[in-house]
């Protein structure tokens, strides 16, 4: 899925905030996620197989005013043998000040993000307000390890 592709459900939707007694869904757009991010490099400077991270994340709004936390892992662990590109696997946990927890996990084309190409992974409200949400985390890199532009869709299934 390309962030141009339209997530069912999600039509016209803008960015907002909502109260625990709303929460059937969630759709933060045009977010800055600003990234302390610790890279291990196996051959300097990187990237490369067998690199990790980890990072803390600080994601605010248009205003700029802070929207949730990210706490993050990721590994480089394969070559795609279609085109060469390293792929990275993620972790994260996105916390919101009302206690609300969103765990995401999935592949990243590293190459894409360094390019700045939006990437996806999979995402699913395990606490609070957001329990039992599922949906996608977008991102796409703008300066690459520090800075990238977010997008968070959520909605309850069934």
């Amino acid at each position: 899925m390309s962030i141009a592709d339209p997530v069912p459900g999600f039509a016209g939707a803008v960015s907002t905030v909502i109260t625990p007694a709303e929460t059937e869904s969630l759709v933060l757009l045009d977010l800055t996620e600003d990234v302390d991010l610790r890279y291990h490099a196996v051959n300097p400077p990187g990237p490369g197989l067998g690199d990790h991270n980890t990072y803390d994340s600080v994601v605010t709004d248009a205003e700029g005013t802070a929207v949730c936390t990210i706490a993050g892992a990721g590994w480089k662990v394969l070559e795609r043998s279609s085109d060469g590109h390293l792929m990275a696997y993620y972790q994260e946990t996105i916390t919101f000040p009302d206690g609300g927890e969103v765990r995401t996990s999935g592949w990243i084309d590293v190459q894409a993000i360094l390019e700045g190409r939006w990437q996806s992974l999979y995402a699913v409200g395990t606490r609070g307000s957001l329990m039992g949400l599922v949906g996608t985390r977008e991102l796409r890199g703008e300066i690459p390890r520090k800075r990238f532009r977010a997008n968070l869709r959520l909605s309850r299934q069934g």
